[in-house]
């Protein structure tokens, strides 16, 4: 497959080995810049997967702490 770097347009030229999880990363043979790609028609797994609330639980909320001043 053929990919473009972001940083300075150079055509670089990757294997499969450079595709996980339905994301290409590579360094640019010219200017060396870290290149990521998420690939079309492939869905990113999540690493962090967070498991249903229990039955009888409250759920988490956002609210701020106030912090009182004397």
């Amino acid at each position: 497959m053929i990919f473009f770097c972001e940083d300075c347009g150079t055509r670089n030229s990757l294997t499969d080995e450079y595709i996980k999880q339905g994301i290409v990363e590579f360094r640019c043979k010219s200017c060396n810049y870290l290149n990521s790609y998420p690939l079309p028609g492939t869905e990113r797994q999540s690493k962090l997967e967070i498991p249903p609330p229990k039955k009888g639980t409250k759920p988490l909320t956002n609210k701020k702490l106030s912090k009182s001043t004397k």
